[in-house]
């Protein structure tokens, strides 16, 4: 097993299964990405859940290596680094960095 793949099934956890998907980058080259997903069986799966009530959880949450809102600002901040752009990740930043008085922000 490669040292990447061992090191992504240690970091994700016996719920989630590694799997190849196709990428496009941006320069239109198509390319085999790792990527890990929640196995919809385990108790780790969240299904259909608001992102509200996300944000609700990931403040009250938190794993070994820090809470879940430093988590979410992380892979914001790594997401911007790589010009990812992921409507999940940005707008659960969003939630997260929301200015109560700024509602037009979100």
């Amino acid at each position: 097993m490669h040292s990447v793949e061992a090191f992504l099934k240690k970091r994700e956890g016996l719920s989630f299964q590694l799997i190849e998907v196709e990428v496009e980058l941006e320069s239109g080259q198509k390319v085999m990405a790792l990527t890990s997903i929640n196995q919809s069986k385990k108790a780790s799966y969240i299904k259909n859940t608001e992102l509200n009530a996300l944000i609700d959880s990931a403040k009250k949450t938190s794993g070994k290596k820090g809470n879940c809102l430093d988590y979410i600002q992380n892979i914001h901040k790594k997401c911007e680094e790589l010009e990812i752009q992921d409507e999940y990740v940005q707008k659960m930043y969003k939630l997260i960095n929301y200015d109560v008085s700024n509602p037009e922000e979100v």
